[in-house]
């Protein structure tokens, strides 16, 4: 279980997901939760980590099929632009992919990508499911 500390269930039952006023992430966002979303560079002259949530908001894309991922992920990296290149390298995109081709979680249009500071014990270039499985192409 490198790159993480523990295996967390991300999961909010769809049910109470948008309507119970609940923070995002249940129990682990009250587990986790800090002043921010950025983590301290483990090294000095390294970028601070954040953490960023990435949600699918164009399913039927048809760059989906460059991706083994097609739902809601979470990538701990310095930037949104970064996150999402590193959710791409991790999802399968050099398998399907050829030259020309984008990732959908590198497209704004298809896929969100936001800060998301209530998560804060992620690894650099991690990237977690919402079961709080690895992904790891």
């Amino acid at each position: 279980m490198s790159g993480v500390l523990r295996r967390f269930s991300l999961a909010t039952p769809k049910k109470t997901r948008r309507t119970s006023g609940r923070r995002p992430g249940g129990d682990l966002a009250r587990e986790l939760s800090g002043n921010s979303g950025q983590m301290r560079a483990a090294d000095p002259g390294d970028e601070p980590m954040n953490i960023y949530r990435l949600d699918p908001i164009e399913p039927g894309h048809p760059d989906w099929r460059f991706s083994d991922e097609k739902d809601t992920v979470w990538a701990c990296a310095p930037t949104a632009k970064q996150a999402r290149d590193l959710v791409a390298a991790k999802s399968g995109f050099a398998k399907y992919g050829a030259e020309g081709d984008q990732s959908p979680w590198q497209d704004e249009a298809v896929a969100s990508c936001v800060l998301h500071p209530i998560m804060s014990l992620m690894s650099p270039e991690t990237v977690v499911r919402e079961d709080g499985s690895l992904v790891d192409s």
